[in-house]
Order: C-alpha cells, then sequence, then structure tokens
C-alpha cells in the first residue's frame, strides 16, 4: 500500500507541474495489482479485493481528492474478456465464464462503493464509471451459460434495480 501512495504523490506532483494548467484525470486502475494479491486472492476472482479496493480508493481520496478533480474508475471493463490478467485473474478453473464474470463482478462492485466514497469526500470532484446495473441481456446472457454470480447481502444496495 505504501508504495501505491509513493506512486501517487509523485504521480500528482506531475498534474501541478503541467504547463497547460489544466487538472489532469485521475484513474484509480485495477491492473495494477500487486503480485501478492493476485497470488493470494486470484485477482478480482477473490471477493476480497472488493474491500481491499475500497480502502485503497479511501486513502486516494483523501490524501489527494482535493488536488485533483476529475476521477475514473474501473475502466474498460470488457478487457476481462479477453485478457482476465487485467482483474488478476490467473486461475480460471473448470468454469472460465464463472470465474470471469464473478470478477467483473467484483469489480463493479468495489468501483460503486468507491464511487459513493469519493462524492462524500469529494464533493466537487467528478467521477466516472458506475454502471449501477446489469443490463437484462446481460442476465439472460449469464443464465444461458449457467453463471451464477455469488452475491453477498448488500450488494443489491450498490445496483439498480437490484441484481
Amino acid at each position: 500500500m505504501e508504495m501505491k501512495r509513493i506512486f501517487y504523490r509523485d504521480t500528482w506532483a506531475c498534474f501541478h507541474w503541467w504547463p497547460t494548467g489544466k487538472n489532469g484525470r485521475a484513474r484509480f486502475c485495477y491492473a495494477d495489482l500487486p503480485l501478492a494479491l493476485i497470488e493470494k486472492y486470484n485477482g478480482f476472482a477473490g471477493r476480497e479485493l472488493v474491500d481491499l479496493y475500497e480502502k485503497c480508493a479511501i486513502v486516494l481520496f483523501e490524501k489527494f481528492g482535493s488536488k485533483n478533480k476529475y476521477w475514473m474508475m474501473v475502466n474498460e471493463i470488457n478487457t476481462i474478456w479477453y485478457n482476465p490478467l487485467d482483474a488478476g485473474i490467473r486461475d480460471l478453473g473448470g468454469n472460465p465464464l464463472q470465474v470471469i464474470f464473478q470478477g467483473a463482478h467484483h469489480q463493479f462492485l468495489a468501483s460503486a462503493k468507491a464511487v459513493i466514497h469519493f462524492h462524500r469526500l469529494c464533493p466537487k470532484g467528478q467521477i466516472g464509471m458506475k454502471l449501477g446495473y446489469y443490463p437484462e441481456t446481460m442476465k439472460r446472457y449469464l443464465e444461458r451459460n449457467g453463471v451464477r454470480l455469488a452475491v453477498e447481502k448488500g450488494d443489491a444496495d450498490f445496483f439498480e434495480p437490484a441484481i
């Protein structure tokens, strides 16, 4: 966590040096997971990363939220289809679609939680990527392919309509 803070601190120093004076867009990336989290939890396939991502987001917003107005959370979620390692997923198990979509669910959930904290901690900022719902077409696709997301109590509070 400390190395990530140092990285982001130095990155923000570059924003203030930028000659145009324009405010950059901070992308809180999920694809630069520490190897230890990939090995221990299989990246976002592990539910534990939801809480870890949320905690890291809070630290970043508290430390750097006033330094940057524009933020983006999970971006290009579609890359999980053809490169699950972007989400830290190395082991696809016996049902790759199940693992991939569970990882995507965890990314959506982590992002949704981070967005809520952002609005609380950085009321003047703007943030992107909180889908907020699963389209009916996706629900049908998951059902047709035998994918059953492990959804914990309270998860549905972050999605509308409830999943």
